[in-house]
């Protein structure tokens, strides 16, 4: 309610879902695995850019197990 406040109601966009690569216990409550950011913008029209990371070697490792010979580079099955 306080964003709706400051950037008007008409301007949220969306709620972004950022999961963390580990989750942290804490003994007091449950352990903290993602962080909700609320998407606002000024106005009618604004930029998106895209960010790219890596991918953690064991998810490459379990998700991406075959490899052409030819370049090295990884890849898997899929429909």
């Amino acid at each position: 309610m306080l964003l709706d406040a400051i950037f008007d109601a008409r301007n949220f966009r969306n709620e972004i879902s950022w999961k963390r690569f580990s989750g942290k216990n804490d003994p007091k409550r449950y352990g903290r695995i993602h962080d909700v950011l609320l998407y606002y913008t000024r106005g009618d029209s604004w930029t998106w850019n895209t960010e790219y990371g890596p991918f953690e070697p064991d998810y490459v490792d379990e998700n991406y197990r075959y490899v052409e010979t030819e370049t090295g580079r990884r890849y898997r099955r899929g429909d």
